[in-house]
Formats: structure tokens, sequence, C-alpha cells
């Protein structure tokens, strides 16, 4: 039988990342924490954690060496699993995931985000690849000394950048409809609203804020 291997989160600067598997209908995944992430980790962690997900996810879809073929996503992540099946003497192939595993792990992405105490609402918005790193960062930002710790702070964008973001708050009454960068709700047409400019040190960028999202901030 066919076991496939993809994972998700592992360019998303927020989070952990999740490695998921897939044997005909019996999906499971598993979470390699954010800890693992953090600036100074030695990179050797890393590999371990992948090794022990992968090892944990195979015997959970009760993986046969005999009559089973892995195919694993071809990125660069998955370098130790390379290795680790090489060893093992195991039939693999790296290949492109694109079956329904792939929106199988995304949405565990998403619920591990909304597990991390990231709002549901605002998890919703993020469609494209962007979304998962600057909405995400925007929201970070509004309260860095709560959200950090939830952060990969290994990742430039975070190291380099982010980290250094400044606010600026206006009020002002738009006649668009946005989105609370803090709740993910609409905002709706006509109603006034609080401007977020988010200033680091290589641009400038908005997100909008509920009055009263606001002022839970300042509290």
């Amino acid at each position: 039988m066919i076991i496939e291997i993809d994972d998700a989160g592992t360019g998303c600067p927020l989070g952990g990342a999740v490695i998921g598997a897939l044997k005909e209908r019996i999906f499971k995944y598993t979470v390699i924490p954010v800890s693992v992430f953090k600036d100074g980790t030695p990179r050797e962690l890393l590999s371990r954690n992948i090794i022990e997900a992968i090892n944990y996810l195979l015997n959970a879809i009760h993986f046969d060496p005999e009559e089973d073929e892995i195919r694993i996503c071809r990125g660069s992540f998955f370098k130790p699993a390379f290795r680790f099946f090489d060893d093992k003497g195991w039939n693999w192939t790296p290949v492109k995931i694109n079956s329904k595993l792939q929106d199988l792990i995304e949405a565990s992405f998403d619920f591990h985000l909304v597990e991390l105490g990231v709002p549901r609402f605002l998890v919703k918005r993020l469609i494209h690849y962007r979304d998962y790193v600057v909405e995400l960062l925007k929201w970070v930002a509004l309260k860095p000394e709560e959200r950090e710790e939830l952060v990969k702070t290994s990742f430039n964008v975070w190291k380099n950048e982010w980290r250094y973001t400044k606010l600026e708050f206006a009020k002002k009454l738009l006649n668009r409809r946005r989105y609370c960068i803090e709740c993910g709700l609409d905002i709706e047409k006509g109603r006034e609203l609080v401007e977020v400019k988010f200033i680091t040190p290589r641009r400038v960028l908005r997100g909008y804020l509920h009055i009263d999202c606001w002022k839970k901030l300042e509290r």
C-alpha cells in the first residue's frame, strides 16, 4: 500500500510544524512544538523531532516495511527522514504531494493555530502563504509581550524585521468593509474603527481593529 507523508506550517513564523501521514483512509498527524524552532536551538533537535514524529505516525497507521511504499514530500525539511529511510532500507520516494493529504494536513495546522490561541475567525482569513506570514505577525505585534512565545524566533522575518515593529493607532471612519486583525470578525462599513500602522525596519503595513478590541489591547 501507499503511505503519503507531508508537512504544514514549516514556513509559517507562528506555531510549530505539523507532520501528517495518510494510508488509504487512515490519517494521523502530530505536531513538532514551536519550542524546537526557537533562536539558538540546535539543528540536531529538529532532526530528532522529525524522525520521532515519523516513527510515531508510521506506527499509528500500521506501516508494513515489506508491503508498503512511502511517498514523502520532497522538501528539504524532510532530509533527516530521507537518510533515516535509507538506513532502514525501506521503499520510499520523494514526491510533490497533490492528494487529499494536502488538504488534511493544512486543516490540521489551522487547528493547531487555534489551539495555541489564534482567534478562529482570524485563521479563517488566511488563504495564501503571505497571509500566514504577514497577518499572523500583525496579530503577534499587537501584544508581543504575550504572543512572542508562539513565534519561531529562529526565522529571519522575525529576527531581522518583525521583532522591531512599532505601532501607530488612529481612529477613522472608512467606507469599505474591513476585518479586525485582533479577533478576525468583520468591521461593518461605515463604522468607526482603529487603523493600525505596523512600522517595521523594511516597510509600513496597515491593519484594522474594532474599537472594543483596541480598548482591550490598551488595558
